[in-house]
């Protein structure tokens, strides 16, 4: 709350009801226009989408954590307006219905780029009640640019002066692996099993370009190469290992518990049952096993006994069993 209120302070734009300030991790000198490059005033004058969605998340966990510690409903209250705030400004000012997704950031003057942004569009796609409306998800889904090895931070690329210098380029419309785990997770989410399976095999393809080096770069270009010295990044690995725990497994903590949501695609070369083992998570083990394809659940099991809910309550202690059926899903267009 006090982080929360720092921010309203220095960086809240109440003219469009939008917090400024660089994206969540592209820089000015290789993920902006030209005119932006180490020039943190300007770029401070922005407002991004990633940026404003964390702020968005952010108000919706001081809600709940408000509930859990015990604050006034007033503060709760509050800090669910100030999300929905967001909520509106952000669909109101950066969302662009010609080229059906939203833009990147808006300047200092009101205009939107055209560009999109990935990390964005995704934990836009994963806050939760933000995007209910299947149709708009549905547009953003096939209107943001994939490339054939995945998909790149934004798109499409500025027009920038790139040199030998890595970060004169590496935001600049590169494969991210973090950024494709949000990407897939968000598909999974949104039970859109294809856009899922594509960057989950996308990313092992990347993984496996040099067969003396299989692990994951910080970013690849567009035909899967990489800079040596960026060869390993440990955001990259958890990337992937979010697609394994919350794509393909579909784990989504809550406040009480664990949603686990499936999102297994027939065309990937999986056994009929996966399992994930030995997940430790607050008193408990769990073992999970899911059997069949798709993301429609045909029937939840907590040891043995068939649930009505496809949840784990976190009020379970020692080890236990999960175990799921999946209906055939057809892949969606």
């Amino acid at each position: 709350q006090n982080s929360l209120a720092r921010a309203e302070r220095d960086v809240y734009n109440s003219e469009t009801g939008l917090f400024m300030g660089c994206s969540s991790f592209m820089e000015s000198n290789s993920g902006y226009p030209s005119q932006y490059a180490m020039n943190g005033t300007l770029v401070g004058q922005t407002k991004a989408l990633s940026t404003n969605m964390l702020y968005y998340r952010g108000y919706k966990i001081a809600a709940d954590m408000g509930a859990v510690l015990g604050a006034s409903e007033a503060e709760i209250r509050k800090m669910i307006e100030k999300s929905e705030n967001i909520r509106k400004a952000v669909e109101a000012r950066l969302w662009m219905p010609n080229e059906g997704h939203f833009s990147y950031f808006e300047d200092k003057d009101g205009a939107l780029v055209e560009q999109n942004e990935a990390l964005g569009e995704s934990l836009l796609l994963l806050a939760p009640k933000f995007e209910s409306e299947n149709s708009r998800a549905d547009i953003i889904f096939h209107n943001t640019h994939r490339s054939g090895v995945g998909i790149p931070c934004l798109w499409p690329k500025f027009d920038l002066h790139e040199t030998s210098d890595i970060a004169s380029y590496y935001h600049n419309g590169r494969i991210w692996p973090f950024v494709q785990g949000f990407w897939a997770i968000a598909a999974a989410r949104h039970k859109r099993v294809d856009i899922f399976g594509e960057e989950f095999a996308n990313l092992v393809k990347l993984s496996q370009i040099d067969k003396s080096h299989e692990t994951f770069a910080e970013f690849y270009e567009l035909d899967g190469e990489y800079q040596k010295i960026r060869s390993r990044q440990l955001w990259s690995d958890s990337g992937f290992l979010g697609m394994v725990f919350h794509g393909l497994f579909g784990i989504n903590l809550g406040v009480d518990g664990i949603w686990i949501s499936p999102s297994k695609p027939e065309w990937l070369p999986f056994s009929n049952t996966v399992s994930l083992l030995r997940i430790i998570y607050r008193d408990m083990e769990l073992d999970i096993h899911v059997n069949g394809h798709g993301s429609e659940i045909d029937s939840f099991r907590l040891d043995g006994k068939l649930q009505g809910l496809n949840f784990v309550s976190n009020t379970l202690k020692g080890s236990h069993q999960v175990e799921i059926e999946l209906f055939s899903n057809a892949v969606q267009g």
